[in-house]
């Protein structure tokens, strides 16, 4: 792994062998990812004894196979519309 600072822009990048990938922009307002993200999947239980839980936190129902969001001071399903075809 590799980072970057310049014009307030963190550059986090894998580097191998001469071929550099970029996987995150940040800088204080926004993240760019470059890369597919992967959310951490928990059991519908371990969510709901999450202590700390932060507004906005967002983590994928193990269980019921679909992405919670943590908004005032509650756990809810993101709705999803029709698979993909």
């Amino acid at each position: 792994v590799w980072v970057d600072y310049a014009g307030g822009h963190f550059t986090f990048a894998f580097a191998s062998k001469n071929v550099y990938q970029a996987a995150l922009d940040l800088t204080l307002d926004s993240a760019k990812f470059t890369v597919p993200v992967e959310l951490i999947g928990f059991p519908k239980a371990t969510i709901l004894g999450l202590t700390g839980s932060e507004e906005g936190m967002i983590i994928n129902d193990s269980d019921d196979h679909v992405p919670v969001i943590y908004e005032n001071g509650k756990w809810y399903p993101i709705q999803l519309g029709a698979a993909l075809q």
